[in-house]
């Protein structure tokens, strides 16, 4: 895919559902993972300043009907989510571009050096993940049927010059960085 044209969401409710901006962003990706597992590559989501708030981008506009269509009838969408209109990226658009990749932490079970079940690598990473106050989703595997914080992390990178492919949540990875454009 190319970051041609995006969209954005927007939580709504915040207020009457108790529930913080985060945590609605949290469950509107998890809905969103749903539809980008079964549509493999085709879009890319950006953290937007707003809290509350997802931008998903696409190769062109029309990428975004089979999205609405599937998410549109969800109730948790029905209720709780504004779905913006898809807007072209600018052809000319020549301002940052940011990577949004998945930072991972490991567990202490899973560090080969942890010892005594301390991880320096583990505390090491959630240490910097605070430090640059990196953004974060609490997630519901329902392979695992465990939750797990999904932590975001930021990379200013060139403009996109090929096509990439994004992971099941929209994401870069550490093997496949590329960057969207960071429009108002």
């Amino acid at each position: 895919m190319k970051a041609n044209a995006y969209l954005d969401i927007e939580t709504l409710g915040a207020d009457d559902a108790s529930l913080p901006p985060p945590l609605m962003r949290s469950r509107l990706l998890s809905i969103l993972h749903g539809y980008f597992e079964q549509q493999p590559g085709r879009h890319a989501i950006a953290l937007t300043r707003n809290p509350g708030a997802l931008r998903i981008f696409a190769t062109a506009r029309a990428d975004f009907d089979a999205l609405v269509a599937a998410i549109s009838p969800h109730p948790w969408i029905r209720d709780y989510a504004r779905v913006g209109y898809p807007r072209e990226v600018p052809g000319d658009y020549a301002g940052p571009w940011v990577a949004f990749r998945r930072y991972r932490i490991p567990t202490a079970k899973s560090d080969r050096n942890a010892a005594d079940g301390v991880s320096a690598l583990r505390d090491r990473r959630v240490a910097e993940a605070r430090s640059k106050r990196m953004e974060h989703f609490r997630l519901h595997s329902r392979s695992t049927n465990q939750t797990f914080v999904l932590i975001v992390e930021r990379v200013a990178c060139p403009a996109a010059s090929s096509e990439f492919t994004p992971d099941s949540y929209g994401l870069s990875t550490t093997s496949n960085v590329f960057g969207l454009p960071q429009l108002p």
